[in-house]
């Protein structure tokens, strides 16, 4: 578990360091948005339904993800200056750096491997952070509605995966291939967090 989440459950987590999160993220979904969408031209004419189903998915996601963010940055007073003026962490943006990579040259049983796992992973952690930010800074579930999405798989997602991955073998994707894409994009992750718990003393997100 990262070290800001069991900071943030104990109430001593720096404000500037959950400002960070959530203007990393910012950056994050608009980067992950145009992979996504170069993912979906890329497969979206594949004969498989459900590989076109899977990466429409992922960017009908990162739209509702973009739409929900604003209301956590609003809560954690983050001014339009902090915004404009932020400078990402090399850390923090490694991951969404990688998953250009992957919409750029992996194919769909690759990408959906790393992603699954990686969701899972991910969402473990904002489901901490929203029960933690509701109980301790009294945040409402529309304002945490950014985290509370990425809490649980969106129903049917792991059964896509599953299908995809194997669909992929059977066609002669390399399982160390797949399996390589799962490790990174998890060193990549956790990288975001470290990233994250470093940022506490820099002054990126003063006003």
């Amino acid at each position: 578990m990262p070290i800001i989440i069991k900071k943030l459950e104990d109430n001593v987590l720096p404000d500037s360091v959950l400002q960070a999160f959530a203007l990393e993220q910012h950056l994050i979904i608009q980067s992950d948005l145009r992979s996504n969408a170069l993912s979906l031209h890329r497969f979206g004419g594949s004969s498989s339904q459900i590989v076109r189903q899977f990466f429409t998915r992922l960017v009908t996601g990162e739209v509702m993800a973009s739409e929900q963010l604003p209301a956590l940055i609003k809560a954690l007073e983050i001014s339009d200056k902090q915004i404009n003026e932020y400078q990402p962490l090399a850390g923090a943006q490694a991951y969404p750096a990688y998953t250009t990579w992957l919409a750029n040259y992996a194919m769909p049983a690759e990408i959906a491997a790393a992603l699954l796992i990686n969701f899972q992973s991910f969402g473990k952690n904002v489901g901490r952070m929203a029960k933690a930010l509701k109980q301790n800074k009294k945040m409402s579930d529309s304002q945490l509605a950014f985290l509370i999405s990425f809490r649980e798989l969106p129903p049917g997602f792991r059964e896509q995966v599953i299908d995809i991955v194997a669909k992929g073998l059977a066609s002669g994707i390399s399982e160390l291939n797949i399996e390589t894409r799962v490790r990174l994009i998890q060193s990549y992750e956790k990288e975001f967090w470290r990233a994250l718990e470093n940022s506490g003393d820099t002054k990126r997100n003063s006003n």
